[in-house]
């Protein structure tokens, strides 16, 4: 049972459509790397204005994170004091339950 406002469909299609690997910040090129080719990086356009050159699936995938990952957090943190308070119910009763 999911209680908060958490949409774990929406962040899973994000994740799905971003581009794979590890992603890593390349401070040399002010992007975003993900060990074989730039994710995301730091352009200007003709104009001198500032924008990020990336796929949009990708661009998607970082403007949702500022909201996705704290709304994970504490999904994670409520399912454990869920899972804490029922383990200690269930060791109360006898139910030997390794960890």
């Amino acid at each position: 049972m999911n209680e908060s406002n958490l949409d774990l469909e929406a962040i899973q299609k994000r994740a799905e459509a971003a581009t794979m690997g590890d992603w890593d910040y390349d401070a040399e090129d002010y992007g975003i790397s993900n060990g074989n080719f730039m994710v995301a990086m730091a352009d200007v356009s003709e104009k001198g204005h500032p924008f990020i050159n990336a796929k949009d699936v990708d661009i998607k995938f970082i403007a949702h994170a500022r909201e996705d990952v704290p709304a994970l957090i504490a999904e994670v943190e409520r399912l454990l004091r869920l899972n804490e308070k029922y383990y200690g119910i269930l060791t109360k009763l006898g139910y030997g339950i390794e960890e």
